[in-house]
């Protein structure tokens, strides 16, 4: 007789096959039952705000791996500090992974988008770009830089106060974050259910968690650096978290202590 765990894993893996439209090509969009859970908050953060200090995401570039090739260094050469990447697969390619047992891919059949980061410059080598996430057995990290992002298709997502984001803060987040997750102890797996993802808004070194996902690193991240996103439901209790419901999200600019540049207001 089957076990349960065996029955909730091939569920899992048929629901991510048919959300692949069973092998197809077509665009990137996610299970269609689970679009409401990538929708983000509304609680009246973003209305409550005067209008010089809202912020927002928008969509400044798109690569497909597969047919994009040419395009990829005139992008690269475009990105920023502070840009956020979310990283998708085609349904056709969401299918071939299951079936290969790459299991790890079934968040991509699931969410329109299957991992997300944020770029920082590299705590080891100042002037190199490279991806800060958090990964299952990694935790926090910059294993990638932007040179691999060519074997991936992604769309890029930027802040449109992006310059006001304090990224010596958003450097120190990236370090400490490091430093205090482990490979093991570093992903935070009860926020990856959806069970409860604890600091989210950290304002001093000491309140920077141990444990993250990827899309809980970049709303910390942000938010250290000086960016508020209303993201959660019930403050990160009972709610998934994604990569889409984080650069779907409005957000405003708010000073922390120890700020390490000048906060414009614009009139």
């Amino acid at each position: 007789m089957r076990s349960t765990a065996t029955i909730s894993a091939g569920f899992i893996l048929v629901l991510a096959v048919c959300s692949g439209g069973c092998f197809g090509t077509r665009a990137h969009d996610g299970f269609f039952l689970l679009r409401w859970v990538e929708k983000p908050s509304n609680r009246g953060l973003w209305e409550e705000t005067p209008k010089r200090d809202r912020c927002e995401f928008s969509r400044v570039a798109v690569f497909d791996h597969r047919k994009d090739g040419a395009r990829f260094a005139e992008i690269r050469d475009g990105l920023r500090e502070g840009d956020v990447v979310g990283y998708w697969l085609s349904g056709g390619e969401v299918g071939r992974a299951l079936v290969r047992g790459r299991l790890t891919k079934v968040l991509y059949g699931l969410f329109k988008y299957g991992h997300l980061g944020i770029l920082v410059e590299d705590p080891e080598e100042p002037g190199r770009l490279v991806m800060f996430s958090s990964e299952g057995f990694k935790g926090p990290n910059v294993t990638e830089d932007v040179e691999a992002l060519e074997g991936h298709s992604f769309d890029v997502f930027r802040l449109d106060q992006g310059s006001r984001l304090d990224v010596e803060r958003l450097r120190e987040f990236a370090r400490l974050s490091m430093e205090k997750a482990g490979k093991w102890t570093g992903y935070d797996f009860s926020g990856m259910f959806g069970l409860w993802n604890d600091e989210l808004q950290p304002s001093q070194p000491e309140e920077i968690g141990k444990e993250y996902i990827c899309s809980t690193t970049v709303i910390a991240a942000l938010y250290y650096s000086g960016v508020e996103l209303e993201t959660t439901h019930r403050r990160g209790v009972l709610d998934v978290i994604t990569p889409l419901q984080v650069v779907a999200s409005k957000g405003r600019i708010i000073v922390l202590p120890d700020m390490q540049v000048e906060v414009v207001t614009f009139e």
